[in-house]
């Protein structure tokens, strides 16, 4: 399903945020330099889904420090005892602004940036997502199971979960 209507657009950004909000850790695919593609784990910066993720990482590190050629990004979040997948396309950039990276600072990050968010390369990225897709299976197993069914008998797609597709350039 693509979102077409202007209500429900804002909808599906609604549960999109709900989803991203609710899922802590992330996988990061990027192209290096090299035109290989690297993924990474990342923990997501709290804050409210507003068509950008932030995220701490070591600046330095290869994968990120080729961001500046290769701006591609992929975010995806699984949630897999709730049947919750979100895959968020965009470009990634470093933002310096250091008071920016101290409110969204956590203590937690220093396990990953020992040198903390005063460090001159707090390493803080912002990911502009240019479209998000999701599905959300997350019905009962009986929903599931009556919806394979049907669609078994009738010949069409069974419908096991809510799927939607989003541009967010036009917002």
């Amino acid at each position: 399903m693509t979102s077409d209507s202007h209500e429900g657009h804002q909808l599906a950004i609604a549960a999109l945020a709900e989803m991203i909000e609710s899922i802590p850790v992330m996988m990061l695919t990027a192209r290096l330099r090299d035109g290989s593609l690297r993924s990474l784990p990342m923990a997501r910066v709290q804050a409210k889904f507003d068509g950008s993720i932030y995220l701490f990482a070591d600046p330095l590190s290869e994968t990120l420090a080729d961001l500046k050629t290769q701006p591609q990004v992929n975010l995806s979040h699984a949630d897999v005892p709730q049947c919750r997948y979100v895959s968020l396309s965009g470009d990634a950039e470093h933002v310096s602004d250091r008071p920016l990276a101290e409110k969204l600072w956590n203590p937690d990050y220093r396990e990953w940036l020992p040198r903390g968010v005063h460090d001159p390369l707090h390493g803080l990225f912002r990911a502009t997502i240019l479209h998000a897709e999701y599905w959300d299976a997350a019905h009962s197993a009986m929903r599931q199971i009556g919806g394979l069914m049907k669609g078994l008998f009738t010949g069409n797609r069974p419908a096991v979960g809510d799927h939607e597709s989003i541009n967010l350039t036009n917002q």
